[in-house]
């Protein structure tokens, strides 16, 4: 469920990054590389309507699957880096070192 649920987050957030970047701005953003102004003319005229709707589903999406990993993770008993110190410091315990016989 887990890797699911990141899978579809990282997907969401290129997407998300795609449709941001088409968005016609002041400098012309992306949507300048694919001929400027043409962007609405071969899309059609609600082409802005569109991509301002699409970002809205792709950002409550985005916030969404963040919101349910957050859920997730809380509930385990304790991280994965957490996991691989506890290893590794049982690994490299030191050794107790004998006592030498006086001499």
């Amino acid at each position: 469920m887990i890797s699911f649920l990141m899978v579809l987050y990282v997907i969401t957030c290129i997407l998300l990054i795609v449709v941001i970047l088409l968005q016609p701005t002041e400098g012309g953003g992306l949507s300048e590389a694919f001929g400027g102004g043409q962007v609405q003319t071969i899309l059609g005229t609600k082409t802005t309507t569109f991509l301002i709707k699409t970002t809205v589903v792709l950002a409550t999406i985005f916030l969404a699957i963040c919101l349910i990993l957050a859920v997730f993770s809380s509930k385990k008993e304790r991280s994965l880096i957490e996991a691989d110190m506890s290893t590794e410091t049982e690994k490299t315990a030191p050794v107790p070192v004998p006592e030498s016989a006086p001499q």
